[in-house]
């Protein structure tokens, strides 16, 4: 009886690579064939010795697992042979229990490490895989809650056209970053560090960087920025007020600067008697009360003049 031949899919070259294992054993041939026919070559016995193999882009060994405390993390192999017994390793000490093609540890300071794993067939023919020099390994790592290893100074100071960078560093794994100023997450400032620049007195506030992982959430020590900036008129008095003789009329403006604001509302060249807020408040308006107001801000910075707002009384 002849050989019972069997095509290879896609084998169609002038050459052939087969991987050795169990099932690839047996007798290879070629036909070649053109228009004038075909011819069939003298077979090529592959012989393959039955030890403990591991099948090429079937292991789970190559990988690093980062995970938090108590979740679990699961390594697998495949490999063929005769009566295969398994035994992993960690750190190169026996695995207690650990003697199936699956080993499952759960994330802790005790189960941290690198993991290696022993096949021993029948004829009790061992090959270990993790402990040569580039050979896939499994290491797990417990994924610890981040650590706040430099915190933020607890005042910082910064003048008008000036910036400021705060920056924190923190212990732990994939770790991501976001500043809150007062509380309030800042958008797109998701990076170790945050930078400030052109201050205004906007900016002052309590700032913090929040950091976390899967294992947790650590916040960081606030820092109070303090703007040295001069005052700032952000709202002007009413340009234009008509008030009847005897009746009563309101100015009002509002200032951001350095703490702290000093208010003084002039009629012309003149200081207004008790017009120290920034809200002037005139009863009973007599035509003397008539003219051109202004509101002047100062602190320990700078000062600043609001816009004229004119006052008629009317005759």
């Amino acid at each position: 009886m002849g050989l019972r031949r069997r095509p290879l899919d896609g084998a169609t070259g002038s050459t052939l690579t087969v991987f050795a294992r169990l099932a690839a054993a047996g007798r290879y041939t070629v036909t070649l064939t053109n228009a004038a026919g075909r011819v069939t070559s003298a077979p090529a016995v592959l012989t393959v010795q039955d030890v403990p193999l591991f099948l090429p882009g079937a292991t789970a060994l190559d990988q690093r697992l980062l995970k938090p405390a108590k979740e679990t993390a699961t390594f697998t192999v495949s490999a063929e042979g005769t009566g295969l017994k398994y035994q992993w390793f960690l750190d190169g000490k026996l695995v207690k229990g650990a003697t199936l093609a699956s080993y499952t540890a759960r994330a802790s300071t005790s189960t941290d490490g690198r993991y290696t794993l022993r096949l021993t067939d029948a004829a009790n023919t061992t090959t270990d895989i993790g402990d040569a020099p580039g050979e896939p390994v499994t290491t797990l790592e417990l994924q610890v809650k981040p650590k706040i290893t430099t915190n933020l100074p607890s005042k910082l100071a910064g003048a008008n056209l000036g910036g400021v960078t705060l920056t924190v560093a923190a212990s732990g794994q994939l770790l991501t970053y976001q500043w809150t100023k007062n509380g309030v997450a800042l958008p797109g400032q998701t990076a170790a560090t945050l930078t400030l620049g052109n201050l205004s007195a906007t900016d002052a506030g309590k700032y913090a960087c929040v950091v976390r992982n899967a294992a947790g959430t650590v916040t960081s020590a606030a820092s109070t920025l303090n703007v040295n900036a001069p005052p700032s008129i952000t709202a002007q008095p009413a340009a234009q007020t008509v008030v009847a003789p005897g009746g009563n009329f309101t100015l009002s403006a509002s200032a951001v600067g350095t703490k702290t604001l000093r208010y003084q509302w002039y009629l012309g060249p003149t200081e207004v008697k008790g017009g120290t807020k920034n809200v002037l408040r005139i009863k009973k308006a007599a035509v003397a009360n008539a003219g051109t107001y202004t509101l002047r801000v100062t602190n320990g910075v700078g000062a600043t003049t609001s816009a004229p707002a004119v006052v008629t009384v009317r005759p």
